[in-house]
């Protein structure tokens, strides 16, 4: 059986261990009152609508591009104009962007040139 001061000792030894424990606790939880609050939604001004364009960078995306677009195309005021940049695709994205387009004119085909050496397909498309 262990004696007293044993462990008096111990138990000392715990306490000590465990004293940063609580002021690092304590400075992570003050730092919460100081911190700023989440930021709010708010109505767009009048000199933020239509502030906003889109770039999409396609290749061969007809299957994925169908359900993007119609996202886009639901898009408020803030959204002016819809770029997708598509880089000669073979899957008839082009034709499918020209049919949403004639819908919505927010939305503008371009066709980037031929890839570059060195480059890689979406950042040139972005470029």
């Amino acid at each position: 059986m262990p004696s007293a001061v044993t462990v008096s000792f111990l138990a000392f030894s715990l306490l000590i261990i465990q004293i940063p424990a609580v002021f690092l606790l304590l400075s992570r939880l003050l730092k919460g009152i100081k911190r700023t609050p989440p930021i709010t939604a708010s109505r767009a001004t009048p000199e933020q609508l239509g502030a906003v364009s889109v770039v999409v960078p396609t290749l061969n995306e007809r299957e994925r591009l169908s359900p993007c677009l119609q996202g886009l195309g639901r898009q408020s005021y803030e959204v002016r104009e819809i770029i997708i940049v598509d880089s000669n695709s073979s899957d008839g994205t082009p034709e499918l962007v020209k049919k949403t387009q004639a819908k919505d004119p927010r939305f503008r085909l371009i066709n980037d040139d031929p890839l570059p050496i060195g480059w890689i397909g979406r950042p040139w498309a972005l470029h």
